[in-house]
């Protein structure tokens, strides 16, 4: 018999949820875990200033290039069909309106993202494991790094990983009571999520399985359930009908981001099969690989030991990244950031990390005698060793962030650029143009980092075609100029110049 007992009796009533991505902890749970939680906010936010005073400005030019397509979405709203999904933009579009800084308001909706996925998977530890497991989870997702970096990004995964992590919320919550509130929650929930990164598509689609095999095999065989597995599916059939309407090709945006990251990483042609089923793994080890053992150990430790508390949940994670892989391998979907295309189904891993560290903790060995001590110490030691070396593994990679982006030269060139565009310019002139090497050279990314770092997006306009600097020199519209010398243009003549880096920062002749 599983021994991790039910925190909500079948028959007790929810309390109102005011968020499609956080259901309210049950009175059972106890106000402990909601401590905890809160504990776990601060630790997370102070981990989150400890990267930004060590060098962390963006985990990629990804985040930047997002934060300025939010920003132009909110100058023209508007519906649009492309390779990235709407969701994403229409939320940093709305912090922006609300907080004209381009910096810090993307940064502010990832921490918010990142604590309400503390959260979720808090609650969802509690409801599999009870209140310790809770609490465990909490400091587990607060401390680790990837967590950390992107909550104060412009990346779309905090967002993502919050709505996911709902959506497991509302499936673990249904298993666990039958109601039929949380499943309608969480299938919402995850409905956002396919709005906002490709992954949340393969959720829906184990989600549903789970949720008509489960309902049918537990009895609940009404409209609910059937809606509950449906409603994940709305914003992917109005994208594939927007595709085909747009581009004649339901799946355009598939194909169009394949040839993308052919563009970028050529080696995809040649890829053999194996290459691209194994490409997502690999990467994704190289990143967090002790996180990515354990957590699956974990996994299969509570599949022998708790079966029926935890197999559909690992089948929900799981079955997401084989069907995936599977999928996009024939796409040849590989490139740069494959890293990131596995990283939810660690985060919502990692309440089993802890549910199998405190079960561990409680082994209670069949027979007496010093043979059953030994094991059940043992067993402590191994609990208490797993989860202090995991939290020393995430000091070692929270100490050195990544620095990589912006480059250092960028990173130089932003502060004199923006102290340039303090000085007031008598003649009114609105543009600084940027011009950079062709797309897809990563010193073109430069460009979004510095429209973002000097807070002047409309005036600091990139470019790779050195014939629109001579345009604005030639109609006056050039306040000053950047080249970037590996783009190989001649500088224009100038009344003064400076050099920063690869950087040539000039003001134009005759003011």
């Amino acid at each position: 018999m599983d021994r991790l007992t039910t925190p909500v009796p079948p028959q007790r009533r929810e309390a109102p949820s005011t968020s499609p991505t956080t259901l309210q902890c049950p009175s059972a749970s106890g106000r402990s875990l909601w401590v905890a939680i809160a504990a776990a906010w601060g630790v997370r936010l102070v981990l989150a200033w400890l990267s930004l005073r060590l060098g962390f400005v963006e985990y990629n030019a990804d985040g930047f290039t997002r934060v300025i397509h939010g920003y132009e979405w909110l100058q023209d709203p508007r519906w649009e069909v492309s390779v990235w999904l709407p969701l994403h933009f229409w939320l940093l579009g709305g912090t922006l309106a609300l907080w004209d800084n381009l910096y810090l308001a993307p940064k502010l909706l990832a921490t918010l993202a990142g604590l309400a996925t503390i959260t979720n998977l808090a609650l969802v530890g509690a409801t599999l494991a009870g209140r310790r497991a809770g609490a465990l989870t909490a400091l587990i997702v607060a401390a680790f790094p990837y967590e950390v970096w992107f909550s104060v990004s412009g990346m779309a995964e905090p967002v993502f990983h919050a709505f996911m992590s709902g959506a497991a919320l509302g499936l673990v919550r249904w298993w666990v009571t039958g109601s039929r509130r949380p499943l309608v929650l969480g299938a919402l929930s995850l409905m956002a999520a396919t709005a906002i990164r490709y992954e949340g598509w393969f959720y829906a689609a184990v989600w549903a399985v789970l949720v008509l095999g489960g309902g049918w095999l537990r009895g609940r065989r009404h409209a609910g359930v059937v809606l509950g597995a449906l409603l994940p599916f709305l914003f992917i059939g109005v994208w594939l009908q927007q595709n085909y309407a747009v581009f004649g090709d339901p799946l355009a945006f598939a194909r169009e981001t394949a040839a993308i990251k052919t563009e970028l990483d050529p080696a995809n042609v040649s890829a053999s099969l194996v290459q691209r089923l194994l490409a997502y793994p690999r990467a994704l080890l190289h990143i967090v690989r002790v996180v990515v053992v354990v957590s699956t150990g974990a996994a299969l430790w509570l599949l022998v030991r708790h079966p029926r508390r935890w197999g559909e949940y690992a089948v929900f994670v799981g079955g997401q990244a084989l069907l995936l892989i599977l999928v996009t391998a024939t796409f040849a979907n590989l490139g740069p950031g494959a890293e990131r295309y596995l990283l939810s189904n660690v985060v919502l891993l990692l309440p089993a990390l802890a549910a199998a560290a405190l079960d561990l903790w409680d082994l209670r060995p069949t027979g007496s005698g010093a043979t059953a001590r030994y094991v059940q110490r043992a067993a402590r030691v191994v609990a208490v060793l797993g989860v202090v070396l995991l939290l020393a593994s995430f000091g070692r990679r929270l100490a050195a962030p990544p620095r990589d982006y912006p480059d250092p030269d960028t990173r130089d060139l932003a502060p004199v650029l923006s102290t340039a565009l303090r000085e007031p310019d008598p003649l009114g002139r609105p543009f600084v143009p940027v011009v950079l090497p062709h797309p897809p050279a990563d010193a073109f990314n430069a460009g979004y980092a510095l429209r973002i770092l000097t807070g002047q997006p409309e005036t600091v306009v990139i470019t790779d075609q050195p014939a629109l600097l001579s345009d604005m020199l030639a109609t006056h519209g050039a306040r000053l100029w950047v080249i970037d010398t590996t783009a190989e243009v001649d500088p224009p003549p100038a009344a003064r110049s400076i050099t920063v880096g690869r950087f040539i920062l000039g003001w134009p002749a005759g003011e």
